[in-house]
């Protein structure tokens, strides 16, 4: 039987492990029942607003106590913070204040009380508030009075708000996005939303990203005026939160978390130990980020982790187009596993090396039939440091 190795050459591709980890999501103790809308943090507190109250947190996320004394016995859908007082939306009885942490809620008077607001954002010293009915209210006066805004929408319940450079954009659950230029008193519908129907808003740097009902992330560079689709590896799945945190731009789904690329070339899971829930609030505390749910409580992952995750793949090119010889590409990278495409039958020799070139270990020696092919490894039996796959082709 003849062997000869294929057109392309060992290959080497580097891999940065920058720290020996569990590198999954741990759930934290806060109550599965029901669904986390938000969460906000305040100094060295975390609250989150669920179905049944408002909940805090004095260890970023881990444990996790009532904090609902004073607002009635229903959902809390939406959370602020304004200097050191907590704000709580609450279903069917308007906005309640608390300048205690939560030990004590104070309703304020609110423009309507048949309705819940559905969103907070802080724009200018200004506390705006979008309602579950229609219609955006302002307060002056960290909450204790509020007044509507002029030529707010009725009808659009809002369900995000995002500021850039002094514009406020509010995203509505039907009517796309608006804008605003003087804290929320005024408001304007942004044309070419790519869909009416937006779940989160993010900012990231000047780029504002906006979560689309059915139709993945969009995102846009002129303050709302275009938009362009990020989408790239991202599953058919609703978009629940998105989250920028300093380069990393962050998108909880109806199937887990998802991290863009670094180049912004695509999505990749990052929902090693996270069930495959929807994921509806994401917020940092400390060194982690934590990931609310739907009926499955709230989760955190450290951000450090996270982003040795996102680094974790292939960086640049080979020799070629692919660099791996004819027909042949790695197809995606994830931090716990690779894929690869073949054009044809081959015996493939896969092995880790460490730094020096020594062997880490195999991880496939076998002959594999034309198609996509994904080979795991366990990142978390290796010390910190720089590894090397190298992949070797033959044809028998």
């Amino acid at each position: 039987m003849k062997s000869a190795e294929i057109p392309f050459k060992s290959l080497l591709f580097p891999l940065v492990l920058m720290a020996q980890c569990a590198a999954q999501w741990s759930q934290t103790d806060l109550p599965e029942a029901g669904r986390v809308y938000g969460i906000a943090t305040s100094a060295e507190r975390v609250f989150a607003a669920t179905d049944h109250g408002v909940y805090r947190s004095g260890d970023e996320g881990l444990t996790w106590t009532p904090a609902s004394a004073g607002l009635p016995d229903t959902s809390v859908s939406a959370l602020a913070v304004v200097d050191t007082t907590l704000i709580a939306g609450v279903a069917g009885s308007g906005v309640f204040k608390s300048s205690d942490h939560g030990r004590s809620w104070q309703a304020t008077r609110y423009g309507t009380a048949i309705s819940a607001p559905t969103a907070f954002a802080v724009a200018g010293g200004v506390l705006v508030s979008g309602n579950s009915s229609g219609g955006f209210f302002r307060s002056l006066d960290t909450g204790i009075t509020w007044t509507p805004a002029r030529n707010a929408v009725p009808e659009s319940e809002a369900t995000s708000f995002a500021v850039i450079g002094g514009i406020l954009f509010v995203a509505t659950f039907g009517q796309g996005i608006f804008s605003s230029p003087d804290t929320g008193a005024t408001w304007s519908q942004l044309a070419d939303v790519p869909n009416g129907i937006v779940t989160s808003l993010s900012v990231q740097g000047t780029d504002l990203y906006a979560g689309c009902s059915g139709l993945g992330v969009f995102r846009s560079r002129d303050s709302g005026k275009a938009w362009n689709p990020v989408t790239q590896d991202l599953p058919d799945a609703q978009v629940g939160a998105l989250l920028a945190v300093g380069a990393s731009l962050y998108a909880g789904t109806s199937h887990g978390v998802f991290a863009l690329k670094e180049n912004g070339s695509g999505w990749m899971p990052v929902q090693q130990g996270l069930p495959d829930v929807f994921v509806s609030a994401l917020c940092p505390a400390g060194g982690n980020l934590l990931a609310g749910t739907r009926g499955k409580g709230l989760w955190r992952r450290p951000l450090s982790e996270l982003a040795a995750a996102i680094q974790f793949r292939r960086k640049g090119k080979a020799e070629g187009e692919n660099g791996f010889g004819p027909g042949i590409a790695i197809t995606e990278w994830t931090e716990t596993e690779f894929r690869f495409f073949i054009p044809r039958q081959m015996r493939i020799n896969i092995r880790m090396l460490d730094g020096k070139g020594r062997s880490a270990g195999a991880l496939l020696n076998s002959v594999v039939n034309p198609g996509t092919h994904t080979v795991a490894f366990d990142r978390a039996r290796l010390p910190a440091g720089r590894y090397f796959l190298r992949m070797v082709g033959i044809t028998e």
